[in-house]
């Protein structure tokens, strides 16, 4: 029959419209929260409100106006941007880039979770818990279907699932079990953690654990078949299932019926086909010992706090991690932290492992689908290797300049004034780049603006944080009215900077702080035949919105202006 959703201190996500976000209709403590009722500015959560709108400067789109002039040509002989492509759903992100396997590889994992209809760029917040757990496991399958085999086992690797069915309507397990049998067609392994009876009905083998929870769990209650399970009157998952069963070919059944789980153990022929567990102590599991085939669909299930988790991620995928990380080299092993290993006798025949938990994480304002599936990643890459560059002025698509262009831009903007020009060494990077200024100090060069501030490195090298970013550019030389010094100093500058350099008024002698807004750069790279303005060279960084190179300055990135009122 119908079922009321009640969210006890919940608020609905909030939905884009025209005009900024609306609340959409929720349920909230008991009570139901119609569009009139909401608060126009949108309340964001705790005690705090919050006034959301759209960002005045880039509309919502998240990106600098520069960075939304960059767009590609896609399959129907359209431009587009990087805000358009997330404004598309993966329906039609699949249908527009046929031509790019690594993008559609990602997209059509949405599209067989049923999430087709969603937008890459649609945020986290606005999802259903569903929808989530949809989300989660399309990203997942396109990460682990998609990462080379480093093992030799010709099987595949073995999928485990923490209750996926939770927060999924019933009309979506069918697809779930659909996504299970590819997995299994395409060599992999599947291991499900499960009381859902339809994913039960359709498993390949069954392991259950109990008797109860706690001291009294620990113990394998049953393994075989689900046409097995149901025979055996005294398991309690096999008396369920029989009962859903007969429920699915109309009979009735009493719901007492459902609730009893005696134990019960079978033991299954140990081959080459499956994994193979023996003396399992970790937490509550009491010397226990378990078989789970291989290329097949396996559940398993019995009452809260009976070993299940314990057996599926703390022995099985954790002991799969831990031989993967084995086979890696010293280096890579030392960047990882490893599990240390579980309180088991042997597990045998255990493939490379993928875990997909139950629990979902919600993301900030700036998750959205393409992020979790990591399809920006791709798209970051696509449109710095097929984008073109337009300048934001004059709509002309950016084109190389010879160092003469160069020497007459720089007279253009400041004419003979007093000018430093600097030659940039790193943009907006981390690391502590010690190599670079000691490079430039041998050489001969003794200034260098880090991180807008004049340093004479030829005193002392100064430390610079591991892990935030900065910028280092090497002070080329002065000069003012002066053409053949200035054409000297250019040439120098050029080289150093690799087609790039920066000039500015502010001189060395002059005691800044902070990045400096009156610098201009120019290039030989990228620059507007018209107004012969130059632009850096296409960075990943700049179709982040993570990033200050790419996010709109005014929202940081995240379409949205939002201030706190206290209340």
């Amino acid at each position: 029959g119908p079922v009321a959703l009640v969210v006890v201190g919940g608020h609905k996500p909030l939905e884009m419209c025209e005009g900024g976000l609306k609340a959409a209709n929720a349920v909230e403590d008991g009570r139901a929260v119609r569009p009139r009722d909401v608060c126009p500015h949108a309340r964001v959560g705790g005690r705090d409100a919050g006034r959301v709108a759209k960002s005045p400067a880039c509309g919502g789109k998240r990106y600098k106006d520069s960075t939304l002039e960059v767009k590609i040509r896609l399959s129907d002989d359209r431009d587009y941007s990087i805000a358009d492509v997330l404004d598309m759903t993966a329906d039609e992100a699949t249908r527009l880039f046929f031509e790019y396997p690594s993008i559609t590889w990602g997209i059509q994992q949405l599209c067989k979770v049923g999430l087709g209809y969603l937008k890459l760029g649609q945020p986290l917040t606005t999802l259903s818990g569903g929808e989530r757990q949809r989300l989660k496991l399309a990203g997942t399958l396109s990460e682990g279907l998609s990462v080379p085999r480093r093992c030799s086992y010709s099987a595949g690797k073995l999928f485990v699932f923490d209750e996926p069915t939770t927060g999924l309507h019933f009309g979506d397990t069918a697809t779930l079990v659909c996504v299970f049998n590819e997995l299994i067609c395409l060599g992999h392994s599947v291991l499900v953690i499960e009381h859902n009876l339809d994913v039960l009905n359709t498993a390949d083998w069954i392991i259950e654990l109990g008797p109860a929870g706690g001291r009294q769990g620990g113990l394998v209650v049953f393994e075989g078949t689900p046409d097995q399970i149901v025979k055996e009157v005294s398991s309690f998952t096999g008396r369920a299932l029989r009962d859903w069963r007969n429920v699915l070919d109309g009979q009735e059944v009493s719901r007492e019926s459902f609730f009893n789980f005696p134990p019960m153990k079978l033991s299954a022929p140990e081959d080459n086909t499956r994994i193979v567990i023996q003396g399992a102590r970790e937490h509550n599991l009491k010397n226990l010992s378990v078989t789970i085939p291989r290329d097949k669909f396996t559940v398993v299930t019995g009452p809260s706090g009976s070993g299940k988790s314990t057996l599926a991620f703390d022995l099985v995928f954790a002991e799969g991690q831990r031989r993967y990380l084995e086979s890696l080299n010293a280096y890579a092993r030392s960047m990882v932290q490893p599990a240390p290993a579980p309180e088991v006798d042997s597990i045998r025949g255990i493939p490379p492992t993928v875990a997909i938990e139950q629990r979902t994480s919600r993301g900030g304002l700036r998750s959205t689908v393409g992020t979790t599936t990591e399809l920006l990643h791709f798209l970051r890459l696509l449109f710095v290797k097929l984008g073109t560059q337009y300048c934001p002025d004059c709509g002309i698509p950016a084109s190389p300049q010879s160092h003469d262009d160069i020497i007459k831009a720089i007279r253009r903007d400041f004419g003979s004034d007093q000018i430093a020009v600097l030659a940039p060494i790193v943009r907006r990077q981390k690391g502590i780049f010690r190599a670079e200024m000691e490079a430039a100090a041998v050489a001969g060069h003794r200034i260098m603006r880090i991180d807008g501030a004049y340093i004479d490195i030829s005193l002392k090298i100064p430390s610079l944080a591991r892990y935030s970013e900065h910028e280092l550019e090497l002070a080329v030389g002065i000069c003012g009215a002066d053409e053949q010094a200035l054409e000297k100093i250019v040439a120098a500058a050029l080289l150093h900077g690799h087609g790039r350099l920066l000039v500015t008024r502010s001189l060395p002698d002059e005691p800044t702080t902070g990045l400096l807004e009156q610098d201009v750069f120019y290039s030989t790279l990228a620059a507007c035949p018209s107004c012969l303005k130059s632009f850096p060279a296409l960075d990943p960084k700049l179709f982040s919105y993570n990033s200050s190179a790419g996010a709109c300055p005014k929202c940081s990135g995240y379409g949205l202006i939002l201030s706190l009122i206290h209340i």
